[in-house]
């Protein structure tokens, strides 16, 4: 990947797509593209530079919140960390008088949940605040977007506000927590012997996430039940039965 970026540098490249029956973009390419790793969207940048005013600059605060770890908290609260982090990153990582700053950076960076977005970020921001442009790609992350079109297209209040496509803005729903909180809430309504052993399961926000968000999309009843299998045989609960 590293080699293709270096061949590719200051060039202006394209990355074919395609959609799928369902409408939903994909990358032709398999490494350097926008929905590839961390690095892979760490290494790209557009081609032609965005005007950054005080306005929109908030953005790019919004996107290195995210890829700092922080995409659980409000737009409001995300921007308020990077106002009063990111400066303290650039100035420790521009002090030429450091000669272990990058060895600093990198440990005080290790839990960050995408390091090298994290850093592109960084570069964007001083740059937008020193030049007024920026070249950074800004990547927004949908509330379960599947459920949103259904959402919108059902008029489903409730299951709007849940993913948050309507709401208050300084309160962030999760879907995925109230999905779990509404299965253990089933079980517990269930006859004795079947709701004895579903209670043994640890169900959690994580181990129904891959679930709730496939329904939406066609995924088999066999496939979902391969994809819990996989939950369970993690979390080393029923690793010898087949569901």
């Amino acid at each position: 990947m590293l080699i293709t970026a270096i061949m590719y540098l200051d060039l202006e490249f394209y990355i074919p797509c395609f959609l799928d029956f369902r409408g939903r973009i994909y990358c032709y390419v398999p490494y350097l593209n926008y929905q590839g790793s961390d690095l892979a969207r760490g290494l790209i940048l557009f081609s032609k530079k965005g005007i950054v005013n005080n306005d929109n600059i908030k953005y790019l605060y919004y996107y290195s919140a995210n890829v700092f770890g922080l995409n659980n908290k409000t737009f409001d609260k995300r921007i308020e960390w990077c106002k009063l982090n990111t400066d303290k990153y650039i100035k420790q990582l521009k002090d030429k008088d450091n000669e272990n700053k990058y060895d600093k950076f990198i440990q005080e960076i290790s839990d960050v949940k995408e390091p090298i977005q994290f850093l592109a970020s960084l570069i964007a921001i001083d740059k937008a605040i020193t030049t007024g442009y920026s070249y950074q790609p800004i990547l927004f992350d949908a509330t379960c977007s599947g459920l949103q079109h259904l959402a919108g297209i059902c008029g489903d209040l409730k299951l709007a506000q849940y993913v948050n496509v309507i709401g208050d803005d300084k309160i962030r729903n999760d879907m995925y927590k109230e999905a779990s909180k509404y299965i253990i809430k089933e079980i517990s309504t269930l006859k004795d012997s079947v709701k004895e052993e579903l209670e043994s399961i640890i169900i959690t926000r994580t181990s129904v996430k891959k679930a709730i968000m496939t329904i939406p999309y066609g995924i088999s009843v066999s496939t979902l039940n391969e994809d819990l299998q996989e939950v369970f045989e993690a979390e080393k609960i029923f690793e010898n039965e087949k569901f």
